[in-house]
C-alpha cells in the first residue's frame, strides 16, 4: 500500500459492548474522530457509525502508519465508551478489514456505502437531517448531488474528520456523479 491510496476500513465492536447509533456513545466516538482524525501520516477522511462496527475511508502513507493510526483512534474510543459504561477491556475486535481503493469507480462506491450505510441497512432517519445519516460525516462531505438538506442545520464544534489529499478521494472519483442524498449503495464492491 502506498499513500497515493485511499483505504476503506471497517472495525467491529465486541458483543458485550453497547451498541453505538446512540447519540451519547456517538459523541464519544466523535471525540475520538476530532483528536485523531490527522496524525503523522495516517487521516481519517469520511466515516459512518453503525451499532456493531464502524466504517472509515482513510488515507495513510504505509501499512504501518494505517495500523498505528487505527490503533491510537481505537485506544481513544475504548477509554472513553469504557468510561461512559462502566466497562474494562477492548471494545474492538483485533483485526480491522481494509480494502485499498485503486480506481474512481471504486472510491465513488465506497463513498456512497460509507456515507450512506445506514440507509442500505434500512435504518429510519431523522427527518430533522433530511434523508442524512447525522452517524456519519455527511456534513462535512462535499460531494452531494444537491445541498439543500443543509438547510437550517448546523455542524457540530470540532471538525472531525481530516482534508484528504489523495487525487482519488479528492477529485478522482467525481465524473463518476456525486452522491444523490437518497441514494441507496450498492454492496461493497472490491
Amino acid at each position: 500500500m502506498t499513500g497515493r491510496f485511499p483505504v476503506h476500513v471497517t472495525v467491529r465492536i465486541r458483543r458485550d459492548v453497547p451498541g453505538l447509533r446512540n447519540f451519547e456513545r456517538a459523541q464519544v466516538l466523535r471525540t475520538a474522530f476530532v483528536n485523531g482524525c490527522d496524525k503523522l501520516g495516517f487521516r481519517i477522511c469520511q466515516f459512518s457509525i453503525q451499532g456493531n462496527h464502524v466504517h472509515l475511508v482513510c488515507e495513510a502513507s504505509s501499512a504501518d502508519r494505517l495500523a498505528r493510526g487505527m490503533q491510537g483512534w481505537s485506544i481513544r474510543v475504548a477509554r472513553g465508551l469504557n468510561r461512559m459504561v462502566g466497562r474494562t477491556g477492548s471494545v474492538f475486535f483485533e483485526r480491522y478489514g481494509a480494502t485499498v481503493i485503486k480506481t474512481p469507480s471504486q472510491m465513488r462506491n465506497t463513498l456512497c456505502y460509507v456515507l450512506q450505510n445506514a440507509r442500505r441497512h434500512g435504518a429510519e432517519l431523522d427527518r430533522r437531517w433530511h434523508g442524512v445519516d447525522p452517524f456519519s460525516s455527511a456534513w462535512w462531505f462535499d460531494g452531494w448531488a444537491h445541498q439543500r438538506w443543509r438547510l437550517g442545520l448546523a455542524p457540530a464544534d470540532g471538525r472531525p474528520v481530516a482534508t484528504a489529499r489523495s487525487w482519488l478521494l479528492t477529485a478522482g472519483w467525481r465524473p463518476r456523479g456525486l452522491i444523490g442524498v437518497t441514494e441507496v449503495p450498492p454492496a461493497a464492491r472490491p
